[in-house]
């Protein structure tokens, strides 16, 4: 059997693939994609025995990660951006008393919003906190995104 032809092939010294407890780490690893989606992770040997990229990029001295992390992120108040950078004082002035006039259905749309905007940008997986963890745990498995949650509680 030949090999497969696909769009690229980039292999760099250190891969991040979020996958396990030690966030995926790979030393000297290639990833093959095609058509916008990653196909394998592997040794660039495994990649190059396996597929023929159009494209072959290898860096010497990088972090590849197959996709952005945004560690802190509230994707529920998506519907008030823009807001907050107009006004001064934005925490307490822009974003906390419009945030109370939000509906519960307000949240989770302007989280889907969020989630549209990140995955256009190449943002694949986040971390988020808030009040309504297990309807955005469903989105979020039904997206087939990534998401470290965490249930806000206050006293």
């Amino acid at each position: 059997m030949g090999l497969i032809n696909i769009d690229m092939i980039v292999a760099a010294p250190h891969v991040y693939t979020m996958e396990d407890e030690a966030v995926g780490y790979r030393s000297e690893s290639a990833i093959a994609v095609d058509r916008g989606k990653i196909l394998a992770v592997g040794t660039i040997r495994e990649m190059l025995s396996t597929y023929k990229p159009e494209v072959l990029i290898q860096r010497s001295n990088s972090l590849l990660m197959p996709g952005l992390i945004d560690c802190h992120c509230h994707m529920e108040l998506s519907l008030l951006r823009g807001l907050a950078q107009d006004t001064s004082k934005w925490m307490m002035y822009g974003l906390g008393p419009f945030k109370k006039h939000l509906t519960d259905n307000d949240l989770r749309e302007g989280f889907l919003l969020g989630v549209i905007e990140a995955l256009a940008t190449g943002t694949t997986t986040y971390g988020e906190y808030g009040y309504q963890m297990h309807d955005i745990a469903a989105d979020i498995e039904k997206i087939g995104i990534r998401g470290h949650l965490t249930q806000l509680v206050t006293e």
